[in-house]
């Protein structure tokens, strides 16, 4: 979505609802579904977000970061 374009946000039953703009799906417009900027929930949905690929090679990124110190020697780990 370009900056300054509204979202589409549509009232049912269950309440607000807003259309992802990648997915074209609606979704309740919660912070269960959507993520929250200031109090406001942002495109895309968070399934959508999630599959962007800056925010995989972020993950991936950190992941190889986290590398194991290193294994413990079991007499170590006994004496716990």
């Amino acid at each position: 979505m370009a900056k300054g374009q509204r979202s589409q946000i549509a009232m049912t039953d269950l309440g607000p609802e807003k259309l992802c703009t990648k997915c074209n799906e609606w979704w309740p417009d919660d912070s269960e579904f959507f993520y929250l900027t200031h109090g406001v929930t942002i495109q895309p949905c968070k399934a959508c977000y999630e599959q962007l690929p800056s925010v995989i090679r972020k993950r991936e990124k950190q992941r190889k970061q986290k590398k194991p110190a290193g294994r413990r020697s079991p007499a170590l780990m006994s004496s716990q």
